[in-house]
């Protein structure tokens, strides 16, 4: 947001966040509400809006509300690895995820491979790829203390 606020060559009229969920919908309405003071603080008009489905393959595209000249950024974090084991739901979200059709998507996913024959090694890659997140989280403890359940739930689905 620091960065939209700065940059003048092309006027920010208005920063549109739609988050979407399949649960956790007051985190990410808290969200919602921490972005919101940080857009005032910087004099940026900002819309946030939560999609809430029961399934990620209930996304659709409609729930964006996209107008015609707006500029579609995408930001998934750590999402995409959930889906490996339910190819419906990933090929409907990545079909969704094109049609919007983003100028720009930031995925963020852990690197692993756990599916080496030696045990030592696939040891040490899950003893890595399940200990990023808690190290990720050790510079915002507090902030994640009150937001614990969404740690839990990231790592608790892959264990």
């Amino acid at each position: 947001m620091k960065a939209l606020a700065i940059e003048n060559e092309v006027p920010l009229e208005l920063l549109k966040v739609t988050a979407t969920g399949t649960t956790e919908e007051k985190i990410i309405d808290d969200t919602g509400k921490r972005l919101a003071c940080f857009a005032e603080s910087l004099n940026i008009t900002f819309s946030f809006k939560t999609a809430m489905v029961t399934q990620i393959k209930d996304i659709n595209e409609d729930m964006f509300e996209i107008e015609d000249g707006e500029v579609v950024a995408i930001y998934s974090p750590l999402v995409l690895s959930h889906l490996v084991g339910q190819p419906d739901c990933l090929e409907a979200l990545i079909r969704v995820l094109k049609n919007l059709n983003p100028c720009v998507m930031v995925v963020t996913e852990y690197e692993a491979n756990q599916s080496c024959p030696i045990f030592m090694e696939r040891f040490s890659e899950a003893l890595s790829f399940y200990g990023s997140p808690l190290e990720n989280f050790e510079a915002v403890w507090s902030r994640v203390i009150r937001t614990g359940l969404l740690l839990k739930h990231h790592t608790s689905v892959e264990v």
